[in-house]
């Protein structure tokens, strides 16, 4: 388990957000720059996010979205000398990184009434459209998230 990459870097992002009275669309970017060797001698690879999303409302309540996303992480740089490749894969910085495609399916239910009036709830499931990562890692077969969102 690794709470974090011991080594400083920068999230940049930007996203556009488009709506009317029936549909909703955006896209966002999002990038993780690594910008130094951490106490261990190395540094994890840059992220690079994309997404894109539209979504339709089917009452006031309900709504249903699409979602796709390409994500791109670079390669780690370096490896700690004490560390065998040939006793563990993950180990070796050949085995890291790569490029991911993927579509989600969601909901999303607003709950009615002025008693929790600003609670949603939503679900996505997400697909793996694409993948190729670099030496040997375990690909994605898809993922599903359960959310809730309190405004006020």
């Amino acid at each position: 388990m690794q709470p974090g990459s011991g080594s400083f870097g920068a999230k940049l992002g930007l996203t556009y957000l488009w709506q009317n009275d029936l549909f909703s669309a955006g896209g966002q970017t999002n990038a993780l720059i690594r910008i130094n060797d951490n106490d261990r001698d190395y540094k994890l690879g840059n992220v690079y996010d994309l997404t894109g999303w539209l979504a339709i409302k089917t009452t006031d309540y309900l709504s249903f979205s699409v979602r796709g996303e390409a994500n791109y992480v670079d390669e780690t740089e370096g490896m700690k000398t004490q560390f065998n490749p040939m006793m563990s894969t993950t180990t070796d910085p050949k085995n890291s990184g790569g490029f991911k495609a993927n579509m989600g399916l969601g909901a999303n239910f607003l709950v009615p009434g002025k008693t929790l009036k600003g609670l949603r709830f939503g679900v996505e499931v997400n697909l793996p459209l694409y993948q190729d990562l670099n030496g040997v890692q375990l690909q994605n077969d898809y993922a599903l998230t359960f959310g809730t969102q309190y405004s006020f």
